[in-house]
């Protein structure tokens, strides 16, 4: 009786620390996971950022500038490439906001 009461504390220890690696390595992987969410946020908030800043600019200084040449249908396309890139921007800030939910604390309510 005695040696299987050892036999099944030694099954239950060799279970227990297989469980302990199995989250061992999960949390790793979690953690790389991680690590690349946040350069994917770092380069979208920066990278996609810059270009569309400079799109938009570029056709708010046109409509400004360049208003008196351009006719209806020119300031129309103008103005659709300057939603746009605000879209997009918008577009970037939820998928940051996303990413951040992601990495944020679970809390039960």
């Amino acid at each position: 009786m005695l040696e299987q009461i050892q036999e099944r504390d030694s099954a239950l220890r060799k279970a227990h620390d297989e469980l302990e690696q199995n989250v061992q390595e999960r949390t790793a992987q979690l953690a790389a996971s991680n690590k690349e969410l946040e350069a994917f946020s770092y380069s979208v908030s920066h990278d996609l950022r810059a270009p569309l800043r400079g799109i938009d600019g570029f056709s708010l200084a046109l409509l400004e500038d360049y208003a008196d040449r351009l006719d209806d249908e020119g300031k129309i396309h103008l103005q659709r490439i300057r939603a746009a890139t605000q879209r997009m921007g918008l577009l970037i800030d939820d998928l940051l906001n996303l990413s951040r939910m992601t990495r944020a604390e679970i809390r039960r309510k």
